[in-house]
């Protein structure tokens, strides 16, 4: 016999279920963070290279033959170990198809 009821332990596991279910959310959230992070950055890439591509059409009459051509004429600056330019040149007057890949993901 006891002199006292014995507590349930009903109250611990509904904390620790909170807590896991809490600990859960923050950690997918925070990936979720970084995945939107490097969207951001492949786009940001991307821009600048249609940034370039106006301005080279603008100046020049045509459009450059290669991603090279912006690199060294308009300041345009890729992280090669970050990100994959496709750029596909259908002809000097008209606007070449560029797609710019991460690790992750394809921005286009």
């Amino acid at each position: 016999m006891y002199l006292y009821r014995p507590k349930k332990r009903k109250g611990n596991i509904a904390a620790i279920t909170i807590f896991i279910i809490g600990a859960a959310y923050f950690t997918y959230t925070f990936l979720g963070m970084e995945r939107n992070i490097a969207s951001d950055s492949a786009d940001a890439v991307k821009s600048n290279i249609d940034s370039a591509l106006m301005s080279c059409y603008a100046i020049e009459g045509s459009y450059p033959y290669n991603i090279d051509y912006l690199e060294e004429n308009y300041g345009v600056v890729i992280d090669r170990d970050k990100y994959s330019v496709e750029y596909e040149v259908q002809g000097s007057n008209i606007r070449p198809v560029v797609k710019v890949r991460t690790v992750g993901g394809i921005s286009e």
